[in-house]
């Protein structure tokens, strides 16, 4: 199926609730992102957490976009979009006191590229993990498949 019939069979709702998934998991990562770098600013923890808790809550994301939306092509888009939504979300946190009149900041610049360069590895990591935990919950929710999809069908 090219990708003209494939948007045109998505009608509004679907489109409408794909966007507003986005948009809650991306505001999650987001948080997440800004807490693993700056966790004495966030609450409710005022100590760093495990890498570990990192990758449940990155995999936690990419269960929900495999059992929300069952279609490999959206989790592969999801798997992309999602921690770039997250480094998005994670920037408009940090810039959000810059704009508060108490706070002036005069190397916002510098802060943002300091902030990216604390993130990249984040960034990486979530993006490997959503799109693996995508294709195993696709794999394991999905009602299509009555044998092994992945199983050898030579006769």
């Amino acid at each position: 199926m090219n990708p003209k019939e494939f948007f045109s069979q998505l009608d509004k709702k679907f489109i409408l609730k794909l966007v507003a998934a986005h948009l809650m998991l991306g505001v999650f990562l987001g948080y997440v992102f800004f807490y693993n770098v700056f966790y004495y600013f966030s609450a409710p923890f005022d100590t760093q957490i495990s890498a570990w808790v990192m990758v449940v809550f990155y995999a936690m994301v990419g269960f929900f976009v495999g059992y929300l939306f069952p279609d490999p092509r959206i989790l592969m888009g999801s798997s992309v979009v999602l921690p770039m939504l997250g480094a998005l979300f994670s920037f408009i946190i940090f810039i959000s006191p810059t704009f508060s009149p108490d706070i002036i900041s005069s190397y916002l610049s510098d802060d943002l590229f300091i902030l990216a360069r604390l993130i990249f590895i984040s960034f990486f990591l979530s993006f490997l993990v959503i799109f693996f935990t995508s294709f195993i919950t696709l794999y394991i929710f999905d009602e299509e498949y009555e044998e092994d999809p992945f199983a050898d069908t030579v006769d």
